[in-house]
């Protein structure tokens, strides 16, 4: 009984290969994308996340960067940027005004290690933050 059973298990398997050309898939898949394309947080210098961050970037610069936001936290604000531009290695964001609260800014330099860091000003107050793949 018990080697019918693992004759079974054995054909049942995929064959080895099945994850090697999954991952090649997933490969081709990115090489259409940008580096900003995916999922971001947002978060204080000291880890606490403020916002989740979704871009759609074309490769190449074929077409424009675009993104939309998710406030985590107090506020359960959605929306999309008002301005979400890139210059070389900065890239800067802004988000509408909320309430009485002025448009927040966001200015990101890349380190040298692919991650962001910068200021995230008038959302009440100016705040160093940090960028990172989800």
């Amino acid at each position: 009984m018990i080697p019918l059973l693992a004759a079974l298990i054995l054909a049942a398997a995929p064959p080895p290969d099945v994850g090697a050309r999954i991952h090649a898939s997933d490969q081709a898949a990115q090489a259409l994308q940008g580096p900003l394309d995916g999922a971001w947080t947002l978060s204080e210098a000291s880890g606490a996340p403020l916002y989740a961050l979704q871009f759609s970037d074309p490769v190449g610069g074929r077409g424009p960067l675009q993104g939309a936001w998710r406030a985590l936290g107090g506020h359960a604000d959605i929306g999309v940027f008002t301005e979400l531009r890139r210059e070389g290695d900065t890239l800067i964001l802004r988000l509408p005004a909320h309430g009485e609260d002025p448009a927040a800014v966001i200015r990101l330099r890349r380190d040298a290690h692919g991650g962001w860091r910068g200021t995230l000003s008038g959302d009440p107050a100016s705040r160093v933050v940090v960028l990172r793949r989800d």
